[in-house]
Order: C-alpha cells, then sequence, then structure tokens
C-alpha cells in the first residue's frame, strides 16, 4: 500500500513536527493561561526530524531531574513498513505515560545503554 498520488512528504512531516513539536516543548496549558511542562521534572533539547524517506522519523531528545546529566532520546517513525504514513497524534500523551509509568518509567543506571553519541533511547 501506498499514499495517495498526490500525498506531500514534505507537508506531511513538517505538520507531524510542528504538532509534535508544540506538545513537547509547550507543555500544558491551564484554565488561566498559565502552562507547566507536559512532563514535570523533564526539558526537552530538541525535537526534530532525522533520515529520509522511507526511514524518516522525528527524535526528540531530554533531560530529567531524576537522572542528571544523561541524555534520553525518542523516535518516533513517520511512515511504516509498507511506506504508510503513521499519525503521531498521541505520541506526547504515550511519552508521558511511558516516562511516569510506575512500572516501566526510565531506565536506572545499571540498565542504560547509551549510543556513540552518550543518548540513552527509551
Amino acid at each position: 500500500m501506498q499514499p495517495p498520488p498526490d500525498f506531500n512528504e514534505d507537508q506531511f512531516e513538517q505538520a507531524q513536527l510542528a504538532e509534535l513539536r508544540e506538545s513537547l516543548l509547550g507543555g500544558w496549558q491551564d484554565g488561566d493561561g498559565s502552562t507547566r511542562p507536559l512532563i514535570s521534572g523533564v526539558s526537552f533539547d530538541t525535537v526534530e526530524l532525522r533520515g529520509e524517506f522511507p526511514n524518516r522519523s522525528i527524535v526528540a531528545l531530554f533531560h530529567t531531574s531524576d537522572y542528571p546529566g544523561v541524555q534520553f532520546g525518542r523516535s518516533w517513525r513517520l511512515y511504516d513498513e509498507l511506506r504508510n504514513p503513521e499519525d503521531l497524534e498521541y505520541a506526547h500523551i504515550h511519552l508521558m505515560e511511558d516516562i511516569e509509568s510506575a512500572t516501566g518509567g526510565l531506565p536506572p543506571p545499571d540498565q542504560r545503554k547509551p549510543d556513540p553519541d552518550g543518548v540513552v533511547w527509551f
């Protein structure tokens, strides 16, 4: 299965990036207009596009106050194995749930395996 002929990859990718970037970097907006971080104790360093179609993804790099000095990363593919576009509408909620999970959470020091750039992918 392929995207429709009039599918614009660049437009789709930029829209997904903008939405996820706004969700992760913008945080929650309270009823009074004030904002607070999406995930308590987590600061996002970057949310960016990486790779080329069909392996294009959005990558978020972040730090957490629970593990100072450790760079964590999460990656979301924009296309599935059949090259169909993946909607990342709830990716920020899933990340929040994963980090705040009582049974999971971020990997403890003895289970971290940083890549050559020092990023612990989670």
